[in-house]
């Protein structure tokens, strides 16, 4: 792993919103071609209910001599596959295959759940390889849920991830919205972590919300090189995108409800 250990916390009012984890591979037309009965039926047990709906996808910039134009995509199909309680789905197309869910707790429990329905994925498509893996966290701050009306994004937040807001020559109440976008190659391992984040005023500042959607390092894989267990993988992914930091963690979020040694994520081992 490229980071090092730290110690994972949850919180009563934990900021996370979501999780989305998506895997994209190069284009099999028979997703498309048909809906995906024989996956549906060893995946039903975990995600009952099923929906479909057609994609428009954004038009292709392409080449015609000297100039260019935009060309219209065929629209695709997302198959989608949403557990009983509707909190956890799994959306498939022919260029993709994601879980998300709006009840993360751990990675742990997260990577459990995605393993049957990758394993099936695989088995069933037979994909060449994963052109790319995305893991994202998405934390949804909320000043009015937390009862901090009256307070500035810059007393709760380190300036670092609110932008020009965190200057202390700028009026909050002038600024509509303000966005940060952070992206960082690690050196020559072709992986890049991105951290995007924005405040946006709802139509007053008493009821305005910040949002961050951290994004761990992403690279291509082939499925001989997936880990037979995504919850036994060593390290959290979760160790580079963890919310923003405020200045007084109890206040906003309540108190951890963990961790203990039990919850400790194991240490990274070093490369032979």
């Amino acid at each position: 792993m490229l980071f090092a250990p730290y110690e994972r916390y949850q919180y009563a009012r934990a900021p996370l919103v979501e999780v989305i984890c998506q895997l994209r591979f190069p284009t099999i037309l028979s997703i498309g071609a048909k809906e995906p009965a024989e996956f549906q039926e060893a995946i039903r047990k975990d995600f009952p209910q099923y929906a479909a709906r057609q994609e428009q996808l954004p038009p292709k910039v392409v080449k015609k001599g000297n100039a260019t134009a935009l060309e219209p995509q065929k629209p695709i199909t997302n198959y989608n596959f949403i557990s009983e309680d509707g909190r956890w789905k799994l959306n498939l197309t022919q260029g993709f295959i994601a879980l998300s869910t709006l009840s993360y707790t751990r990675w742990e429990d997260f990577a459990t759940r995605l393993d049957r329905p990758l394993a099936q994925f695989i088995q069933l498509y037979q994909p060449a390889f994963f052109e790319r893996i995305g893991l994202r966290y998405v934390n949804a701050v909320s000043r009015q849920r937390l009862g901090l009306e009256g307070e500035l994004w810059d007393d709760l937040i380190r300036s670092q991830y609110i932008g020009i807001l965190g200057e202390p020559d700028v009026e909050e109440s002038e600024i509509a919205k303000c966005s940060l976008d952070v992206e960082t190659p690690l050196g020559a391992s072709g992986m890049t972590p991105r951290a995007p984040s924005s405040a946006a005023a709802r139509p007053t500042r008493r009821s305005s919300s910040f949002w961050t959607a951290t994004s761990p390092p992403r690279a291509s894989i082939t499925p001989t090189r997936c880990p037979k267990s995504w919850s036994g993988c060593t390290g959290s992914p979760s160790a580079c995108s963890r919310a923003p930091s405020p200045r007084s963690f109890t206040r906003p979020w309540g108190p951890p409800l963990w961790p203990s040694k039990s919850h400790r994520p194991p240490v990274p081992r070093r490369a032979a």
